[in-house]
């Protein structure tokens, strides 16, 4: 049993707990106010990233970008096993992108690799000239186009010194499709990211696959999957020091 005055502290307790309840639900009911945001200092050339703004109207855009494609499949008569050819293209590309009527672009470049699968042989080098046409926003992009991949040079049914089996070549390959690219500004760097989907129309030349003499029987149509990053360069690093030089010599008058 409790003392007297135990039983009353604890009563008091409980009573001021009671009191102190409808003061905390009103403090959680009323509404937040946030902290009023100040201005963001861009005296260092620096942009707001709490506003992204609408891209520029005169862009340039480097990337490195890598591509997938699954080729025709053979057996090894060494071994028994069947080997799948690949072409996977990791190359360097330069685009000039164009913004007009506020969210439409136009991209027009060009890409250069090397072949990195097992079909570098036949097809070592690309070259990847682009007409891409879409959307661009302030963070997402929607494009789609054409692209010609010319391999230089080309050799069907081309060895390498690691395997005696020949590989096969694209002849005239033509690209259509698309790719959606995300955008990302970081102080005066805006970075993207991008991937997009493809049909390569195109010949292939490999063993009994003549492009010669049976060119009807050698038409495919071939997905290709793309991934690449990037950067775009607008200008505003130059600018930004213009700014900042004209701010700096206001100053000193």
């Amino acid at each position: 049993m409790l003392e007297p005055r135990m039983r009353g502290s604890t009563f008091a307790h409980r009573c001021r707990s009671l009191l102190l309840l409808p003061a905390m639900v009103v403090c959680l009911a009323a509404p937040a106010h946030a902290k009023p945001r100040g201005p963001f200092d861009t005296s260092e050339g620096f942009t707001d990233p709490r506003r992204p703004a609408l891209p520029r109207a005169h862009r340039f855009r480097f990337t490195l970008e890598s591509g997938f494609i699954g080729l025709t499949k053979v057996v090894d008569p060494a071994t028994g096993t069947p080997v799948q050819f690949h072409f996977a293209p990791l190359m360097l590309g330069l685009m000039y992108q164009l913004q007009f009527l506020k969210l439409m672009s136009l991209r027009v470049g060009t890409n250069l690799g090397y072949n990195v699968a097992n079909s570098r042989s036949a097809m070592p080098v690309v070259i990847n000239p682009r007409l891409w046409l879409g959307v661009q926003a302030r963070r997402v992009g929607i494009h789609g186009g054409y692209g010609y991949l010319l391999i230089v040079p080309g050799q069907a049914n081309a060895t390498s010194s690691r395997s005696d089996l020949e590989q096969p070549l694209l002849k005239q390959p033509h690209q259509v499709g698309g790719e959606l690219s995300f955008t990302s500004r970081m102080d005066r760097f805006a970075f993207t990211g991008s991937v997009g989907v493809q049909a390569v129309l195109t010949q292939i030349c490999h063993l009994s696959l003549d492009c010669a003499n049976d060119p009807s029987q050698t038409k495919r149509i071939y997905p290709m999957v793309t991934f690449g990053v990037g950067v775009f360069f607008d200008g505003s690093i130059k600018r930004a020091k213009a700014k900042a030089s004209r701010e700096k010599a206001k100053q000193d008058l």
